[in-house]
């Protein structure tokens, strides 16, 4: 059965174009991916274009996106058109009053109506994950026709408007498939977390400063995991958000970072999030130094700071979180007693931080007074800092001997 669509129709490179948008779901059952097209199997390797669906990244990530997320929204799908010998563009200004404004004549130009007579294939050469979670969130079957668990589909996405750009099947249509699948940047973890309103951990720790609540904004970079000798900032989004992840785990709070758990939920983290960071900031002496003025005034002195001590270094300031989390949930002191905040911050303003004192170098600090990185190095810091603070830690923990082999010194005392 035929069908008509309202049409943009333009032309890039070699490449015609046709851009309409399509109901989710006539999308749902006009297009098909690559592989389950009639005769796939006989193509050559140079009609050939395809890339392995992640079922799993659709059915528990997109999928979920699609129903759960009242701010859902996709980019043009750009589907290639095979059998297209009745598709047909016909330009708006066969219909249109001859007495329309010069202007409005000019806009018109490359608008029209396309019309499909429902035998050609429509493929989508960018954008099958996004097609397959459609289809998915619209039938509740997965795209090899599995029932999903625990899911029911939302019929109201079928309503949804879907763009889409159709080209005329070719060979060379491969092309367009390689750059645009190869030459496609991924986003940065910075962009991920200012933009992303599914991960509760990521909202709360742009809250954190968004309106002066625990930093000013000037003094959190949105840019990398680490500062230069000249930034001006205190910390950076990204260590802010793992160690939010760190100070929820190590409190055996129940979160996830892809499903938005409800704003009554998302303060309730929140405020476990914060009031760690609150009790460090008032009581940790270099921290306390570092922002006593948040102010451009203040931006010297928290130069000369980091480039002096460990602790603030953004490296340095994670694991020193996790020592005080494990100080405080999980490690007693040699006595057999517990932490109290008093017990931790009389040790950790004692401890000596610079970057030049050899009990961090090949735990926090290299060759150059140059930070060290990676998980390893993080858990290790982190317990050699409880260490200093006077900390037992569990023999099992293989602390010491990871220590030694990788300072290649002995164990230095606690404080």
């Amino acid at each position: 059965m035929a069908s008509v669509y309202s049409c943009i129709n333009g032309k890039f490179g070699p490449w015609e174009y046709y851009q309409i948008t399509m109901p989710a779901a006539d999308v749902a059952t006009k297009l098909m991916i690559p592989k389950d097209m009639p005769g796939w199997e006989d193509l050559s390797l140079e009609e050939k274009f395809q890339r392995k669906l992640n079922k799993n990244r659709v059915n528990s990530q997109m999928v979920r996106y699609l129903t759960d997320n009242k701010w859902r929204f996709y980019g043009s799908l750009i589907v290639t058109v095979r059998d297209d010998d009745e598709m047909e563009f016909s330009k708006i200004e066969n219909y249109i009053n001859k007495d329309l404004g010069k202007l409005y004549r000019k806009a018109s130009i490359n608008m029209g109506f396309l019309t499909l007579d429902g035998k050609e294939m429509l493929i989508p050469i960018d954008g099958q994950h996004r097609y397959a979670s459609i289809k998915t969130a619209l039938t509740g079957k997965s795209i090899d026709d599995k029932e999903l668990k625990d899911f029911s589909p939302n019929h109201e996405l079928g309503k949804d408007d879907v763009s889409l750009i159709l080209i005329r099947f070719r060979p060379e249509v491969r092309n367009i498939f390689n750059k645009v699948n190869r030459y496609a940047k991924p986003t940065n973890k910075g962009d991920n977390l200012i933009t992303d309103d599914d991960d509760v951990v990521a909202m709360i720790s742009r809250e954190m400063f968004d309106y002066d609540e625990i930093l000013k904004p000037r003094l959190v970079s949105i840019e990398g995991t680490t500062l230069g000798n000249n930034s001006i900032e205190f910390s950076t989004l990204s260590t802010i958000y793992d160690a939010n992840i760190d100070i929820l785990k190590e409190n055996n709070h129940d979160f996830s970072t892809t499903e938005y758990p409800g704003d009554k939920e998302k303060e309730f983290l929140k405020n476990e999030i914060t009031k760690v960071y609150k009790v460090l900031f008032k009581k940790l002496e270099l921290w306390r130094d570092a922002l006593s003025n948040q102010e451009e005034d203040g931006d010297d002195t928290r130069k000369e700071l980091r480039s002096e001590y460990t602790i603030l270094k953004p490296f340095g300031q994670r694991a020193l979180i996790k020592a005080y989390l494990f100080m405080k949930l999980k490690y007693r002191k040699n006595d057999g007693s517990a932490f109290s905040d008093s017990d931790i911050f009389e040790k950790l303003n004692k401890i000596n931080w610079r970057l030049e004192n050899e009990q961090w170098r090949g735990v926090m600090t290299k060759s150059g007074d140059r930070i060290e990185s990676g998980k390893d190095n993080l858990q290790l810091a982190s317990k050699l800092i409880c260490h200093l603070c006077g900390a037992k830690i569990p023999k099992e923990e293989g602390f010491r001997e990871k220590y030694e082999k990788k300072s290649s010194k002995n164990l230095p005392k606690s404080i």
